[in-house]
């Protein structure tokens, strides 16, 4: 079987239900693409997605690689200088060890069935979940941002 053109949006779909339904309440998520009116939120963090990398290793077994990460952004408050941790916080528990991956959407082959599992895994010489600190960006203005990465892998065994 051939790379299915489906794929990438059963992931990224199923990446984008994951952080959704485990991110606070209060927290605005943005995905990667949407129109970003940011101007009246205090926090919040966007999705983004690089892959999947694909490799038929065998005759119908599949590797996908991909590399999710999330940028996040809060108002600098004086009154809790660890509010941009609080919140680096809740952003990486989403990056759970597993993420499962539906056939959702709208189109006949969308059955909600489950295509696989998406595992977090370790790439050689890198941690498992990178935090990198930006800091505030410009002097005059109350702002951190951080990014947040962690790399997944997709097993597909199509011989069955």
């Amino acid at each position: 079987m051939s790379f299915d053109e489906n794929w990438p949006r059963w992931i990224r779909t199923s990446i984008n239900l994951h952080f959704a339904n485990n991110k606070p309440i209060n927290l605005k998520m943005i995905v990667e693409g949407q129109p970003r009116d940011t101007n009246n939120e205090n926090d919040l963090f966007e999705l983004r997605l690089d892959g999947p990398d694909s490799n038929e290793v065998s005759k119908g077994y599949w590797l996908l690689r991909m590399e999710l990460n999330t940028l996040v952004q809060s108002i600098i408050d004086n009154k809790n200088i660890y509010r941009h941790d609080v919140i680096i916080g809740q952003i990486a528990a989403i990056f759970t060890s597993s993420i499962l991956v539906r056939r959702c959407g709208d189109e006949p082959q969308d059955d909600d069935s489950i295509l696989g599992c998406l595992r977090l895994s370790q790439v050689p010489g890198r941690e498992v979940l990178e935090i990198s600190r930006f800091g505030k960006l410009e002097p005059n203005l109350a702002l951190e941002q951080s990014t947040i990465e962690g790399h997944y892998v997709l097993e597909l065994d199509l011989t069955n």
